[in-house]
C-alpha cells in the first residue's frame, strides 16, 4: 500500500485524536502482520473505534479536524478492511471478531 504523507506545518495545532488513531493503527498493524503470518484474517476493530472516537471528539469540540488528515485516516482504514476482505475466503469473518485469539 502506498499513501502520500501530508506533514503538518510548523505551527499546526496538535490533534490528540490523530495521535490516538496512530497508536491504535500501530498496534493493529503489528497484530495484523502476526495474523497474516498465521494465516488468519486481520481485524481492524480497534482502528475503527479510534476513528469513531476522533469523530466524536470533533463533534464535542464543535470543530472538525483538517479534512485531508481525517479523510486520509478514513481511507487508510477502508483499505485495511478491503485487504482483510480479500484474504477472507470463508464466511468466518476476521480473526478475533468474537474476541478469541487475541493477545
Amino acid at each position: 500500500m502506498l499513501m502520500e504523507a501530508h506533514l503538518p506545518e510548523g505551527g499546526a495545532t496538535p490533534l490528540p485524536a490523530a495521535a490516538q488513531f496512530a497508536d491504535a493503527l500501530r498496534r493493529a498493524t503489528e497484530q495484523g502482520a502476526k495474523d497474516v503470518r498465521e494465516r488468519r484474517v486481520p481485524c481492524w476493530g480497534a482502528v475503527r473505534e479510534a476513528l469513531a472516537q476522533w469523530d466524536e471528539d470533533d463533534r464535542l469540540r464543535g470543530q472538525a479536524a483538517d479534512p485531508v488528515v481525517r479523510n486520509g485516516a478514513g481511507l487508510l482504514l477502508e483499505t485495511l478492511e478491503e485487504f482483510s476482505r480479500g484474504l477472507d475466503g470463508s464466511t468466518s469473518g476476521p480473526a478475533g471478531a468474537d474476541g478469541a485469539g487475541r493477545d
